[in-house]
């Protein structure tokens, strides 16, 4: 009889009882991996009677599992002539690598001295056995398999391959490895290289190298904690003494872990009168301006976990005292934006604007709020010292307003002191950098002196040999995490494991080596906590322990976790927060966890955001759409990263949102919603300047979507703005033409009015000045029968370019006027911007060049408020031909310059020329004066 099902039992599928969710046994691990096989007991198997092979194996075998035993390994299985050993798997060291190749090395003395004794028994004279050993190191997946009675621990993967192959291929007697194993004991073991050889398995060869013998470590210099850092305070010092006359810059660089943070603490507790303003940039929230929402929450001492109310009042109080003290009450007009900042609903028209508009006025909120407490500050007589920590990982709309205000203390004369701390890795904002008074102060190793001073203080109490000493500063890097690491774990070794086994160089292996030695609760709360984030809420954490029906006292275990210098709390609070302290910590903890596990623990932390904080989804929205990606929720995936995806395009976060648009298509199958995320997108990935790869998804969406919908109007305004700015005006055309066509068709008025509108620039832009005019009039009529107050503001800032082309500036002005005052009543900053630059354009065609001045004045301030480059490009341009046209040369070469460096940044080829020539003019005459 044939099966003809899998005999799992009812148990399997839980028939009899209720599922229990729960984390699968198991692990990711970096582990050593040994194979080692016999050679020669073939040859005399069938000399010699079953009963007496079967018991010199034996001994054989239990001398090799005493030498791996030995060396802190444990035998995983025997097969055959041969045995698989693992360390590192149960519990990780930081010499995992160092300890196979000793046990290696002593099951060859060990086998090498049982062939001597063999050879004195009869018939075994001439027996000379041989063993080949292979040893790799990698990523494996560990744990117990089969009945939970009779589960044995063992490890699966492609490394554990990889260990088989090299002993495989070894030649007998002799140890084999990768390239990637090897040099992790670079400093302990000298090598033979072997050459590439192809393996069975892989598609690529190997680069193989053998054991040849350890050798002697030398020693080098490295460094420690934060004495030793008298220099660098020396140089704040004498920064702040600066700051008291102008604007001082200092950029913090180096090495994570390094001591940026412990010198800033250190320098502004040693100096008064300060008034400290200081935000971290998050590597979680990708939110706009999180680095200043951040620093006024720790200004104002605003709990960002708190209740919403409570944030509400807290708010509210602050600023309103910030008010009273600095006479300006424009900082209450603020209130509603700073609190949509910090995630606190108070109702505003603002508000409701959505992408770049929206971004300008919590661009101006952020200005106003944070200038008057500036003010307050120098009203008080306080220095004013500025900490932005870990600057590199600033969003782009944090990078902008740092931009101006950098720009805004030269020109008020500001005195403050700016420090700003970044990664060695990573290149900062040209606004920092090339600032004229910026300096660096790069973060180096420490000297030797230092290390063996801080060594000391670690290991008081500790008799340590000197290599074990040599070893640890070398690895430390003078990094004072890392020593301080290294230390703790070395303090909590038996002390013969010290001198007898020096460690090697793997931070990745020495962290879980310290997680390992947790007691299991608190490595289990660090894994949940490191699914969550560098930075995690302790609700989170309770709410999956719930679900796990953990009965885990969180709190606690958070506290011995901070104890343990794994984690602390959220710097500036004393709230339920936490974060790593290294993000290697969590990096590392994460990536021990099976990827079922990573699977459910993010379904978890979804789920229990959107339980706890159900009345403010919208600023988890990353969160949940990261959480539900990374779970492989379909559903709940698709429906975060598209509400993500609108929330990016509304604060106009232009590269998060083709990240997230490439995303949410891995989801979307429904044709039309498919052809919607393609054209948002293609309108991202144009604005960005990816337009062969805007009109490539273009093309994909046409294809997904009837070509009578309406959607299809929206399709063909796209391909019509790609082909228009790339110089392709009789495809823009074409594309605008049918745009209009198939709206007129569908009695969509408000696709004509921007039909209409894109075909009016079209004959504008080709100097058909009436059949512009018919378009914007036309559409001018529409935009007032719908009520669209923005689409009457950009037709009417049209209409006047065009009149003014007709000689017509009385009349041109009148438009551009009427514009102007829509846009204001309404905020609609962009057509502000664009009417302010039109009057000015209007008076410099009539000569009115003061007038003219004035309105472009008023849109470079505008412009640069906004970061609009395309607007502060005309402004500066025009600024420029007025200033030539006054024979002002050194004011026009000013800004033409500008012009120029601003159309290089964007990559204008034929604007960049045009810039080139108005500098070389002005250039030339003023060597003519």
């Amino acid at each position: 009889m044939i099966d003809t099902e899998l005999f799992f039992g009812a148990d399997f599928f839980g028939e009899d009882q209720e599922p229990k969710l729960s984390l699968k046994e198991g692990e990711l691990r970096e582990v050593a991996v040994l194979f080692a096989d016999i050679k020669g007991f073939t040859n005399i198997s069938n000399l010699f009677a079953p009963e007496v092979i079967h018991l010199k194996m034996d001994e054989i075998l239990k001398i090799f599992s005493r030498s791996i035993n030995f060396y802190g390994g444990f035998v995983d299985k025997y097969i055959g002539d041969g045995v698989m050993a693992l360390f590192g798997a149960k519990k990780a060291s930081e010499q995992d690598t160092q300890r196979a190749i000793l046990a290696a090395i002593k099951m060859q003395e060990q086998l090498k001295l049982y062939n001597s004794l063999l050879s004195r028994e009869p018939g075994f004279e001439e027996l000379e056995l041989g063993l080949r050993i292979g040893i790799n190191t990698g990523l494996v997946s560990v744990g117990k398999v089969g009945e939970s009675r009779e589960g044995d621990f063992t490890v699966y993967g492609p490394q554990v391959n990889l260990a088989s192959r090299m002993e495989s291929n070894a030649p007998v007697n002799r140890i084999m490895m990768p390239r990637e194993t090897k040099e992790l004991v670079d400093s302990v073991f000298e090598f033979e290289h072997r050459g590439e050889v192809m393996v069975k398995g892989m598609d690529d060869p190997i680069d193989c190298w053998l054991v040849t013998g350890q050798k002697i470590e030398k020693s080098s210099p490295r460094s420690n904690k934060f004495i030793g850092r008298e220099e660098e305070l020396s140089v704040l010092a004498d920064a702040f003494q600066r700051s008291k006359q102008g604007v001082q810059i200092i950029g913090l660089k180096g090495d994570a872990g390094i001591g940026k943070s412990r010198l800033i603490s250190e320098f502004i507790s040693s100096v008064s009168n300060i008034s400290l303003l200081k935000g971290y940039c998050s590597p979680i929230s990708p939110s706009p301006f999180n680095v200043f929402t951040n620093l006024l929450q720790i200004y104002f001492d605003i709990n960002p976990n708190e209740k919403t109310a409570l944030k509400k009042d807290a708010l509210h109080k602050a600023l309103r005292g910030l008010a009273e003290e600095c006479g300006d009450d424009s900082v209450l007009d603020a209130l509603p934006l700073i609190g949509f900042l910090m995630e606190i609903r108070i109702p505003d028209a603002r508000l409701q604007q959505k992408g770049k508009d929206l971004l300008d006025h919590l661009f101006r909120a952020l200005e106003t709020v944070l200038f008057a407490i500036i003010s307050l500050a120098e009203k008080k007589g306080r220095d004013i010292i500025i900490v932005l920590e870990d600057i590199h990982l600033a969003d782009e709309a944090s990078a902008q307003l740092l931009d101006y205000l950098l720009q805004s203390f030269d020109q008020r004369g500001t005195a403050a002191l700016l420090l700003f701390s970044y990664r060695l890795d990573y290149e900062i904002l040209p606004c920092v950098v090339e600032h004229p008074r910026f300096t660096l102060l790069e973060l180096r190793a420490f000297s030797r002196e230092v290390m063996d001073e801080m060594l000391k203080q670690y290991t008081a109490g500790l008799r340590l040999g000197d290599e074990t000493l040599k070893l640890v500063r070398e690895l430390s890097g003078g990094n004072p995490f890392y020593l301080e690491q290294w230390s703790s774990y070395i303090g909590s070794l038996p002390q013969t494991d010290l001198d007898e086994y020096p460690v090697p160089g793997n931070i990745h292996a020495l962290i879980l080596s310290r997680l390992d030695a947790l007691p299991h609760n608190l490595r289990l709360m660090l894994h949940k906590a490191s699914v969550i984030g560098n930075e995690f809420f302790v609700d989170i954490l309770r709410e999956i322990d719930k679900k796990l029906n953990e009965d885990e006292d969180v709190a606690q275990t958070l506290t011995d976790l901070e104890d343990h210098s794994l984690i602390m709390k959220l710097l500036g609070y004393d709230y339920s927060s936490y974060l790593f302290k290294n993000i290697t910590t969590r990096e590392v903890a994460y990536q021990t966890l099976l990827h079922q596990n990573r699977k459910m623990l993010h379904q978890l932390a979804a789920e229990a955001i959107e339980k706890l904080f159900a009345d403010r989804l919208d600023s988890f929205v990353y969160a949940l759409a990261d959480h539900y990606d990374k779970a492989e929720d379909e559903v709940k995936a698709e429906l975060w990263l598209s509400k993500a995806l609108k929330k990016a395009l509304k604060l106009h976060d232009n590269p998060l949102a083709i990240r997230l648009a490439k995303r949410l298509l891995e989801f979307v199958e429904e044709p039309e919603r498919r052809a919607e995320t393609l054209m948002t997108l293609a309108d991202a990935l144009w604005i960005g300047g990816a337009w062969d790869e805007a009109v490539s998804a273009i093309n994909d969406a046409a294809e997904l979507i009837d070509s009578q919908s309406a959607i299809y109007c929206e399709l063909y305004r796209l391909r019509g703005m790609t082909a228009f700015y790339r110089g392709e005006l009789d495809q823009a055309r074409t594309a605008f033409e049918s745009g209009l066509a198939l709206a007129r068709s569908l009695d969509d008025k408000y696709q004509t009015c921007i039909a209409l509108n894109s075909m009016g620039i079209w004959h504008q832009h080709n100097k058909e000045f009436d059949a512009a005019l018919e378009s914007h009039q036309e559409s001018l009529a529409l935009a007032r029968e719908i009520n669209d107050a923005q689409r009457q503001a950009k037709t009417l800032s049209n209409l006047g370019l065009i009149y003014l082309e007709k000689e017509e500036s009385v009349r041109a002005k009148e438009l551009l006027l009427e514009s102007l005052s829509i846009a204001r009543k309404h905020q609609f900053l962009r057509d502000e911007s664009i009417a302010l630059g039109n009057l000015g354009w209007a008076n410099y065609v009539t000569k009115d060049y003061d007038e003219a001045q004035m309105w472009l004045m008023q849109k470079l301030a505008l412009a640069e408020k906004m970061f609009d480059k395309p607007e502060l490009i005309k402004a500066v341009g025009n600024l420029g031909n007025i200033s030539y046209a006054k024979d002002d040369y050194e004011s026009a070469l000013k800004y033409y310059e500008r012009s120029l460096a601003l159309k290089e940044q964007i990559g204008n080829q034929k604007e960049i020329e045009a810039s080139q020539k108005a500098v070389e003019t002005v250039r030339a005459k003023l060597a003519e004066s």
